[in-house]
């Protein structure tokens, strides 16, 4: 069984159209077979005011609060993307242990973004979880940038549960703290 995850840049729900993850999202959402939190997740990006959380929690208890940082903290720290991370491990390890589906025997991953930093962290993570560590993971990664204050110090290396791993850089992006890992 496989299971997708996709996570929005910053300030970017599944809402958007400008959205590239978000426009994924929609694909599988066509799909009836393919129900949200069974087999895949979209993630709102920071600083969007992340509505994720709230839809989470209603399935899944062990999802974290909400985190109650302002748009303009997530816009220019990235803060809330730990709170992603443990909201996106928490749907993945509930799903893999559905006994009705079976375990998940793949995970793709695509961001964009500090979403696509946050993916390959939880890539990382998983490889630390001994029920998902043996898990093959493919991560396709747009313009992964951890943002200002990060500078990508938790996911320079990826782990031997990453199988494939793609990535599309913006060359021409030159901000502060925006500079592709």
């Amino acid at each position: 069984r496989v299971f997708t995850l996709m996570l929005c840049g910053t300030c970017a729900t599944e809402a958007d159209t400008y959205e590239h993850v978000a426009s994924l999202g929609e694909l599988f959402a066509k799909d009836k077979d393919q129900l949200q939190m069974d087999s895949w997740l979209i993630h709102d990006g920071p600083g969007s005011g992340n509505r994720s959380e709230d839809f989470s929690k209603f399935i899944f208890p062990e999802v974290v609060e909400p985190y109650p940082y302002s748009a303009a903290r997530g816009i220019a720290t990235g803060a809330g993307t730990d709170e992603t991370l443990q909201n996106a491990i928490a749907v993945i390890k509930a799903a893999h242990q559905d006994s009705e589906k079976g375990p998940i025997t793949q995970i793709n991953i695509v961001g964009r973004s500090r979403g696509a930093y946050n993916g390959i962290r939880v890539a990382n993570k998983l490889y630390k979880d001994e029920a998902l560590k043996d898990v093959p993971v493919n991560i396709m990664a747009f313009d992964p940038v951890p943002g200002a204050g990060n500078h990508g110090r938790r996911c320079k290396l990826l782990k031997p549960n990453v199988r494939e791993y793609h990535s599309l850089i913006s060359l021409n992006e030159h901000s502060a703290g925006f500079t592709p890992i």
